[in-house]
This record gives structure tokens, C-alpha cells and sequence, in this order.
């Protein structure tokens, strides 16, 4: 950037003045700008609204309420609470800046008198101020902070030793925007755009789509820390940090002030990369730590977040990534939060009345550890909160031991937290029926599930007043801490505590609201019945049946129980593979086949996307400003999406129109014959293209309703695996679950040949006639294998058979369905002639190259976290994908002059077209061709034969 990172000037404030002199103890800054900050000439809104929380040492009692201005006299020592100031800026190489621009600190209370008045020997309280700034035209950042100099005389100079690298390119000698006393306290970078041409004329940067950053970081976390002098039981206490973009986020320095200097604690996890919901599943964000370092405490914490904006949003593969940097960029948002780390009061902890710690539950006598999650999702529902999972049960335990002692053990809000419940109370405890607070000798633990998102004006709630639908994608966060006090026994509702409150470390709690997900609803087939090549289930995964000559019946519904959301459906082909392309392509590019020529060449399948949110034909979703080549894109949390993509209000409704055509080459072909010779069987064999498996999910609009990033976050490099990216590319919307559905191409078994159409030979002197193959009828070299023999007399075989000679007829029918198991039957009309043997149908198991063709979809117990594809190959093996039927019959002299036909019928044994349309598809299989043969038993053949010679001689 415009500056580098580095130690802040509060250090200097906290460390030079030192904490009991009636200063700043606190602060924390956040920002987020006007969601039109981006549009165009006339609708462009250059507006940033500042939020600066500060905590203050109080004068005697504060009168303020929560919800009040906050005056200085009566509630600070000093006269005045600073000021909050900004400057905007131009090209940070030559540094155009306006004057800086000052308003009085005119804060509101936000936390109500308690915990710092029991705990610490002088009060302290907390207030925000909310200001809105207009920015130039022609000003690409902002830089705020809140100015305070110590009105008793004391000044906070910028020093060599105390001035942050943040500051350089802002230095005073440098650009004379400070005075003297000016002392830039938890200072905030706001990167923006230009709204004005350039002065070379060109184009202003918001019109480029160049402006990445609409909110800031929120860190948030206690101001003000009562430190309990043994740290050795305390559970891990966190920093708490939320980003509406949905960037990433980084610790980019902490600093804690012991012993009159600032250090680095190597155990805080700086540079660490997070983000507000981990993508890889519920966490707790940086750790705050405190220790001792040289025999001396901690007495204050400085913490510095900056987000990683987006390297592209939606770059061609859609694996989002961020921009690494080396130091602040142009882009790059920079928040402050710092806090003091105080003392308890003297007779709160000792020996007999020790700090309490959080548990994982209520017994329990471990602090928490790290695996313990304290950030979590409530989903909103109307009459929220009802839902279970929005509790946070709070379970506290002291390991005081003194003799002749009981404890009193309470779950309270740290500083600067509303109170957790009036009726319990936040600073006493009446009885051992209360939630918050317990009484007991023996577990000495107390347990605290508050209600979250309830409240009135007069009693805030503890994590937001009220919330309601609009706060979907918002964070909430409350602090709390355990206290301990001793008593002497026995119980007596007169007796006062001889100790305490001793406090525990904060535990903080991060609450995401998150909307209800759209979700499939029928008829939207989701039967969990897909399996692998290898016959293992495909968990969410769905069989639906492409049935020859009948339009696919694929038809999607997904409805949004959010009220006012609108719903898109998006289906696409993310799997690949050798042969395998994409099932909504028309055209293919140069010649595609399939494995070898055994199997065919195929042209597009040509499905296309029907009803709403047709015209989504890519994953891809971000739209261009315009103008501008796809390489440049609006990548921020307002991006917009191209006009082909469309929400429908309430539900949406979506199919897939696919026929698969014999004659069309869109996924079946008859299988060529390159090398026609009599022992290929395959003549009339269908050869279907690899079965399509399409996924897809649903999406509601709630980026664009609410201006905040609402899904899950992009998991940086990673994103998930491909098909996945492709088929639930959300872009901060929130979506189903992903759902996939195998297309599998279905064609009835069949009848097959051989070059002479039917195998024929004789034997046995010519008294056997055999017909290896199914005979087929018509003109040399007609196959009919552009349409069923069934009902076609030409393509009947006439057979012609002698009384006496013996006949040997075998059908073979052949599924173009590895999988299919065939069945041949003979029908009963017309029957078969007297005497004739009908053999049974009985599978033929082949393994050859120039027998099958087959996909493999093979998944890994891992599925569905796993890359996989879908290769088609010439050579495969069926149990049942061939059957033969053989019928045997010798006429006798009375059947001479008569004609006989039979027909046989072949079925295979899936389901999957059953009401699909085809008639003849049933529970038990579909039924495919029907093939007859008509034999004609002719006269014997009669002819005289010459005198035989005589065996032996005439008698003399």
C-alpha cells in the first residue's frame, strides 16, 4: 500500500500515561460502505459509515444508559472523548489528500454498569459513535482513526520508537496533515475507487469494476480484561472477527505492553490465515493469549486484522483464490483493536477463592480445550429463536477447596456486553434457582443457556434486538466471564462473601444467522437408488432412464421456505472422462469417438436446459461492466450477475429435454462392421454412448437481497472439487445440497446377426439344416437395422425344411446395457408346430473387445469429496448381455405343404423405463423386438436311382 503494518500509536497512549490516570482504555474501529458506493454516474452513492467504539474511565457514578448520549461531564474524567477523524486521498505515489476532517466523539452508551464496578476499584464504561462520510469524486481512499490529546497537558507524540510503519507515506514531516498533538488511535485503511475520469481521460476505477472491499473486518472482543492472576486453569480465550465480503482473513501483528515496552507474543498467531465461517468446518478464530514475560504482566493487547481480498472471484475454473501480500495494498482493509489488561481488585483472588473456568459441560472440572467450538449457526425460522441449535450453553467451575468454605460460581457478560438477564441479573444471585448462578458445596458449577435474539428496548438481548429476517448473514458476538466468589458456611442468605468476584479469562461466542436453504420438492426425482460400476451406492445420486425414441422425463422443483427469496435452479454436466463430453453440447469439435471403431463414432447428445433459468448455460456467473474484456471483473461482494441468469419468486422449476434417437447419433448407434465376416455375430447390435451423470443444486438470491456474502466461503485454493465447484458455484447465495442424477441411456435387447443374416450350414449329409444366428429375411445386405422386425413380414426369415430333415434354429438378442440381463421367449400366438423342442434362453457370457462396450463409473468410500470420471471403453464384460434361444424340430410326412410360424420375443430385466413412456417397459424389463421365422416344410425331393450292382453273382 500507502504503508506498511505496524505497532500502533494507542501502545504509546497506554504505555506513556499508564491506566488509573482517567484515560482511553479501548478502542475498535469498523466500517462499511454504501452498497450503491459502485454505480453508475447517477446512481453511484459515495458513502462510508464509520463505527468507533471506545471504553473510558468514569467520574463517580455515570448516569447514562444504554441507548444514551454520553456527555463528559459525570461520566469521564477528562473533558472530552477525542475525536473521530478521516482524511481522503488520490494516487498513492503522489499523495493528493484533502484536509483532515474532524467530529466531537459524541458517544452512545452501549454496555450498562456491572461487572467493572465488582471486579475493579473504579468504574469504567463503553460507548459507540456511528458517522457517515461522504467521499470526493476523485479520492480512492479513505483513512480514519480517532484523535484524542490528553486535556490535563499530556501529548502522545509520534516517536521514532512508538510512530506504527502503517504511517509511513502519512508521516507529518512528509505530508503536513498532523498537528503536533495529533495521536492517530486504532487507525483503519479504507481502499476505494475513483467515481471521476482520470485525469488522462480514462475511465474512473469504479466503473471498472475494481473496487473489492464493502466491509471491513470486525474484530470484536472485550475493551477492558480483568487478567485473573493464575492463567494456569483458564480455558483459551479468543478473538472473534467477521467480514460481510466473505474475504479471508489475517492477524496481521498482535502486541501486548508488559514491563514498559511492546513484543511480540510468538505463541499469537500471526500471519495465520482464517476465515468468519471456516469452510472446512466449525473453529474458533485466533487465540488471545496472556502471560507472563520476564516475571511481569501483561498490562495491554493491540491486535491488527486485514482481510485477503479475492485474486479473482470467478476465475475460468471457478477455484477462487486470494491476492497474497507482501505488505497493504491498494485493496486491502486494515482494522485496530486494542485493550487493556487490568488487575483484579485486591481481595477478589487468592489462594482459597481462585479463578473459575469455562467447562465443555455442566460437572464438568476441565477448562475448555481448544477443540471445544464457540462459533456456531442459528438458522432464522418465523418465531425465531424456537430452533435448538440456537443455545449456547454456558458451564463454569471454580477448584476452590478451602475448608469450612462454599462458592458461589456465576456465568456473567464480560465488559462492554449487554447483560445476560434481568431477571437473573447480571450483579446478584438470588438462590440456586437461578440459570446464571448456583450455590453448591460439592460440584461447584452452575450452568447458563441464554436465549439469543429476544430482547426489548429496555433489555437488550444478548446477541442483537431483535433479530429478525433481515439480519441473514449477519455475526453477533457476546463475551462473557465466569466469577467466583467464597463464603463462609454454614449457608445463610445473610451471609456476605468473604472473597471474590474472582474472574475468569473472556469467553467469546460468534453466532452466525443464517437463512433457510432452498431445497428440491417432488416431482424432482431423489430416490437413493444410483450405484457404481462396481455396484456400490452413490450417496446423493439419482437413476432416471433416457429411453429410446421417448422424450427423457427429468423435471426439477425447488421451492425456498424464506419468505420473498427468490430460486434458481442451475443443472449442468461437471464429469469427465476419456470419451465422455458434455451432455448439453450440440455440436463437438472435430472428430469424437469413443474408444475404438468396435464401438461406433457419436455425435452430440444436444440435452437442453428447460423452464426457468434456461439461459443459464455456464456456471460461470459474474457479468462484465461494459465494455471490458472478460478479464476484468467485478470482484466483490456486489458483483453483478449476467443477465442470463434469472430467480423466480418463491420456487423455481427447471428440466432436461433429451430423446435419445436411433438414426440421430445423440448416444446410440448401431455397431459398424468394418470386417464383415460370418463368425460376427453383431450385425443389429446397438451400441449406446457412456450413460450422463448431471448435477446440480438450487440457489436463492440472498448476496443480492441483502448485500452481504450469505453462503459458505470460498475455500481459497482449494474450493472444493471440480465437479462440485461446477455444479454449486453459489457466489454468496445460499444453495441446496448438490444432487446428481445418472442419466442412463436405456434401449431394449435386440435381435442379432451375422453377415449371411443368419449363420447358416448343414451337416450330416445335408439331413441337418442350422441357422447359428438369428435368421433374418429380405434383400442381401438389408439389416433392418434402422427399425424393429417386430410386425415387419419382410423382415421375416422363410425357412424351407423336408419332412424328415432336422432343423436347428437360434435367436440371439443382445441389450445394449452391459448391466441388462436378456430373456428370450417364444410366443404363444402363433404357437410353435407339433413335436418342436424349445430350448431355454440362456445367457452368453462375453468378455471379448468386440462384444461390449461400456463406461466405468467407479466412486471411493471418500465420494463425495473426490475428483472422479467416467471412461468409455471397447472391451468390458456382461454376465447377461447376450441370450440365445434354440428351437429343434423335424417335420413329419403329414406337415408336408403347410407353413408354420414362430415368433420369439426378447426382454431385459430393467425397470428404469417402467412409465418412462415405452408400453412395453415394465417392472420386469422392457420388452424389445419381436422376430419370427416362417418354415415351410416342402415334398421329399424324389429321384429314380441307378440299378445297384449285384453284391454277389447270378445263380448258374
Amino acid at each position: 500500500m500507502r504503508g506498511a503494518s505496524g505497532l500502533l500509536l494507542l501502545a504509546v497512549l497506554l504505555a506513556g500515561v499508564g491506566v488509573g490516570d482517567g484515560k482511553i482504555l479501548g478502542a475498535r474501529m469498523s466500517w462499511e460502505l454504501n452498497p450503491l458506493f459502485e454505480g453508475d454516474d447517477v446512481t453511484s452513492v459515495r458513502k462510508v459509515t464509520l463505527k468507533l467504539t471506545s471504553a473510558w474511565e468514569t467520574v463517580g457514578v455515570c448516569t447514562a444508559v444504554v441507548g444514551q448520549a454520553v456527555s463528559g461531564a459525570g461520566c469521564v474524567v477528562e473533558s472530552n472523548f477525542g475525536q473521530l477523524c478521516w482524511y481522503a486521498c488520490r494516487d498513492v505515489t503522489n499523495m493528493a489528500c484533502d484536509p483532515i476532517q474532524c467530529v466531537d466523539n459524541a458517544l452512545v452508551r452501549d454496555q450498562p454498569p456491572g461487572l467493572d464496578s465488582e471486579i475493579f476499584s473504579q468504574p469504567y464504561f463503553q460507548g459507540t459513535l456511528t458517522q457517515e462520510v461522504t467521499v470526493p469524486e476523485n479520492k480512492d481512499m479513505v483513512v480514519a482513526f480517532l484523535k484524542w490529546a490528553d486535556p490535563s497537558g499530556g501529548t502522545f507524540e509520534m516517536t521514532s520508537g512508538g510512530r506504527s510503519d502503517y504511517w509511513v507515506g502519512f508521516d507529518p514531516a512528509n505530508s503536513a496533515l498532523f498537528a503536533p498533538d495529533m495521536n492517530p488511535i486504532v487507525p483503519t485503511f479504507i481502499p476505494l475507487c475513483t467515481g471521476a475520469p482520470e485525469t488522462d481521460g480514462s475511465v474512473a476505477t469504479c466503473r471498472l469494476g475494481q473496487l473489492e472491499n464493502y466491509y471491513s473486518p470486525v474484530p470484536v472482543y472485550p475493551l477492558i480484561v480483568a487478567s485473573p492472576p493464575d492463567l494456569s486453569m483458564q480455558a483459551p480465550s479468543y478473538l472473534k472477527v467477521s467480514d460481510l465480503d466473505g474475504h479471508q482473513l489475517k492477524v496481521e501483528k498482535a502486541q501486548s505492553y508488559v514491563s514498559g515496552a511492546w513484543s511480540s507474543d510468538p505463541r499469537e498467531n500471526q500471519g495465520d490465515l482464517f476465515h468468519d465461517v471456516d469452510p472446512a468446518g466449525p473453529s474458533n478464530g485466533p487465540q488471545v493469549l496472556y502471560s507472563s514475560i520476564v516475571g511481569s504482566r501483561y498490562t495491554a493487547k493491540w491486535i491488527e486484522v486485514v482481510d485477503r481480498t479475492y485474486d479473482r472471484l470467478e476465475p475460468t475454473d471457478l477455484q477462487s483464490s486470494y491476492k497474497i501480500f507482501s505488505r497493504y495494498s491498494d485493496t486491502q482493509a486494515s482494522v485496530q483493536l486494542a485493550l487493556s489488561v487490568l488487575d483484579p481488585s485486591a481481595g477478589r483472588c487468592s489462594a482459597t477463592n481462585p479463578p473459575p473456568f469455562f467447562t465443555a459441560a455442566a460437572g464438568g472440572t476441565a477448562p475448555l480445550g481448544a477443540s471445544h467450538v464457540t462459533e456456531m449457526e442459528c438458522e432464522w425460522v418465523a418465531g425465531f429463536p424456537g430452533a435448538p441449535n440456537c443455545a449456547i450453553p454456558l458451564h463454569a467451575h471454580t477448584p476452590g477447596t478451602a475448608a469450612g468454605s462454599y462458592y458461589m460460581v456465576r456465568v456473567r457478560s464480560a465488559f462492554g456486553f449487554p447483560a445476560l438477564d434481568t431477571a437473573c441479573g447480571d450483579t446478584q444471585c438470588e438462590g440456586d434457582s437461578r440459570p446464571c448462578c448456583c450455590r453448591s458445596q460439592g460440584g461447584k458449577t452452575c450452568e447458563y443457556v441464554p436465549k439469543l435474539g429476544e430482547g426489548a428496548a429496555s433489555n437488550p438481548a444478548l446477541l442483537g434486538n431483535p433479530w429478525t429476517q433481515d439480519d441473514i448473514g449477519k455475526f453477533f458476538v457476546s463475551c462473557f466471564v465466569a466469577t467466583a466468589e467464597r463464603y463462609n458456611l454454614p449457608v445463610l442468605a445473610s451471609n456476605g462473601a468473604q472473597e471474590g468476584p474472582c474472574p475468569s479469562l473472556p469467553m467469546c461466542v460468534k453466532v452466525r444467522i443464517t437463512g433457510r436453504k432452498p431445497r428440491f420438492v417432488a416431482p424432482t426425482p431423489l430416490a437413493p437408488n444410483s450405484r457404481d460400476s462396481a455396484g456400490a451406492d452413490v450417496p446423493g445420486r439419482t437413476d432416471v432412464g433416457a429411453c429410446l425414441g421417448y422424450p427423457l422425463q427429468l423435471t426439477l422443483k425447488a421451492e425456498d421456505p424464506d419468505a420473498g427469496d427468490g430460486v434458481r435452479i442451475f443443472v449442468t454436466d461437471p464429469v469427465g472422462g476419456t470419451g465422455n463430453f458434455d451432455f448439453f453440447a450440440s455440436q463437438l469439435t472435430g472428430a469424437q469417438a469413443n474408444g475404438t471403431f468396435d464401438c461406433g463414432t457419436f455425435g452430440p447428445y444436444g440435452a437442453v436446459r428447460t423452464g426457468d433459468n434456461a439461459n443459464q448455460t455456464s456456471a460461470s456467473l459474474l457479468d462484465f461492466p461494459p465494455g471490458l474484456q472478460p478479464t476484468i471483473s467485478a470482484d466483490s461482494v456486489m458483483a453483478k450477475l449476467k443477465p442470463t441468469v434469472s430467480f423466480s419468486s418463491g420456487g423455481a422449476g427447471q428440466g432436461v429435454a433429451y430423446t435419445l434417437r436411433l438414426g440421430a447419433d445423440n448416444g446410440v448407434v448401431n455397431r459398424p462392421q468394418p470386417n464383415p465376416s460370418l463368425a460376427d455375430q453383431n450385425y443389429r447390435q446397438l451400441v449406446l454412448n457412456v450413460d450422463q451423470v448431471v448435477c446440480g443444486a438450487a440457489f436463492d438470491d440472498s448476496r443480492t437481497r441483502y448485500k452481504r456474502w450469505v453462503g459458505e466461503r470460498v475455500d481459497g485454493d482449494a474450493g472444493g472439487f471440480e465437479w462440485q465447484r461446477q455444479s454449486g458455484h453459489a457466489l454468496g447465495d445460499l444453495r441446496s445440497d448438490i444432487h446428481c442424477w445418472k442419466v442412463k441411456l436405456q434401449a431394449p435387447p435386440v435381435f442379432v446377426t451375422d453377415g449371411s443374416k443368419g449363420c447358416f450350414r448343414t451337416a450330416n449329409g445335408g439331413q441337418q439344416r442350422i441357422y447359428d444366428c438369428t435368421p433374418i429375411g429380405g434383400a442381401p445386405g438389408d439389416y433392418f437395422d434402422t427399425g424393429q422386425t417386430t410386425g415387419n413380414e419382410s423382415a421375416y426369415r422363410n425357412i424351407p425344411i423336408g419332412a424328415g430333415q432336422e432343423l436347428h434354429v437360434t435367436f440371439v438378442a443382445a441389450d445394449p446395457n452391459p448391466e441388462d440381463q436378456v430373456t428370450l421367449f417364444v410366443l404363444e400366438d402363433p404357437g410353435v408346430p407339433p413335436n418342436m423342442v424349445v430350448g431355454r434362453s440362456t445367457c452368453t457370457v462375453h468378455s471379448e473387445a468386440q462384444y461390449i462396450c461400456l463406461a466405468r463409473d467407479e466412486v471411493t468410500s471418500e465420494y463425495p469429496n473426490q475428483n472422479y470420471t467416467i471412461d468409455y471403453y471397447s472391451a468390458g464384460a456382461s454376465p447377461c448381455q447376450r441370450a440365445t434361444l434354440k428351437l429343434t424340430w423335424t417335420p413329419a410326412d403329414t406337415d408336408v405343404g403347410q407353413s408354420f410360424k414362430v415368433c420369439v420375443i426378447a426382454r431385459d430385466d430393467s425397470s428404469l423405463c417402467e412409465g418412462q413412456g415405452p408400453p412395453d417397459a415394465t417392472s420386469r424389463g422392457w420388452f424389445g423386438e419381436t422376430h419370427c421365422v416362417v418354415i415351410t416344410v416342402t415334398p421329399p425331393d424324389l429321384a429314380w436311382l441307378a440299378e445297384p450292382a449285384a453284391a454277389f453273382p447270378p445263380p448258374r
